[in-house]
Formats: structure tokens, C-alpha cells, sequence
């Protein structure tokens, strides 16, 4: 049984492809490549911290929210609605124990 060729693009792609990934692998294992990689990321990461500070100093001279206060609104409203629902939850133990007519020393111990 003869085996089956690859399609002509098929072909052409490896034909392509194979030098090219082989140039790559040999590149990307260098440690030259490693450090501009390491440049590259540094060079990025400062220009985001920049361009974060920037953004915030600008939203607060328009008197705006930037993102960090925004998150830590967030925060704070996360803890208020955890307060309000544990809140709710002792109030309505405490009414279920007033309309049972619980005893004294419970009603003392609810207030």
C-alpha cells in the first residue's frame, strides 16, 4: 500500500517552516536572547508603572477617581455589605426570639 503524499501547501509550508523554526530555536537559546528579552520586559513594565502614574496624577487633577482608588473603594464596599448581612442576620435572630417570647435571660443576652 503506497503511502499517501501531503497535499503541495503542506509541502511548501514544511519546505518553509522547518529552517526557519530550526533559525529560531538556535536564537532563543542564546543568552543574548535571554538578556534583550529581560531588557525588553523591564523596558515595558517601566513604561506601564509610568503611564500609570501619569494617568493618576491627571485623574486627580480633574479631581476623578484613577483605578487604584477605585479598587479600593471596591474593597471597602465588599467589607460594608459583609457588616450590613451579618447585621440583618442578628437582628432577624433577635426578632425570632422576641415573638417566640424566648426567655428573660435569652432577651438579655439578644440586647
Amino acid at each position: 500500500m503506497a503511502k499517501p503524499t501531503n497535499p503541495r501547501w503542506r509541502q511548501a509550508f514544511d519546505a518553509v517552516e522547518k529552517p526557519l523554526r530550526e533559525r529560531a530555536e538556535a536564537i532563543a537559546g542564546t543568552e543574548e536572547f535571554s538578556r534583550a528579552l529581560m531588557l525588553l520586559f523591564g523596558a515595558v513594565t517601566t513604561a506601564r508603572r509610568s503611564a500609570r502614574g501619569a494617568s493618576t496624577y491627571l485623574l486627580h487633577l480633574a479631581n476623578l477617581p484613577a483605578h487604584a482608588d477605585l479598587r479600593r473603594l471596591a474593597r471597602q464596599v465588599g467589607t460594608l455589605e459583609n457588616k450590613v448581612e451579618h447585621l440583618a442576620a442578628e437582628v432577624d435572630r433577635v426578632a425570632r426570639l422576641l415573638e417566640r417570647g424566648g426567655s428573660e435571660q435569652e432577651k438579655r443576652r439578644a440586647k
